[in-house]
């Protein structure tokens, strides 16, 4: 992964880092991971989702009423 000063992901790109690098601190617990983001564990498991299907996932909200 290329240093930030050289690098300019979006900020999708830098939510979904992130969530890997937590995964990777929970050594893999999706939940846990979940539990560390103040997420649904299903919010994790859509993005993974559609990281595996080759879509890049946004980390906006959608405004449901």
């Amino acid at each position: 992964m290329p240093p930030l000063d050289t690098d300019w992901p979006t900020l999708d790109e830098l939510s979904l880092r992130y969530l890997h690098r937590v995964i990777e601190h929970a050594k893999g617990n999706k939940t846990r991971a979940a539990e560390m983001l103040g997420i649904d564990r299903r919010t994790v498991s859509r993005i993974l989702a559609k990281v595996e299907r080759g879509k890049t996932p946004t980390m906006q909200t959608s405004s449901r009423k």
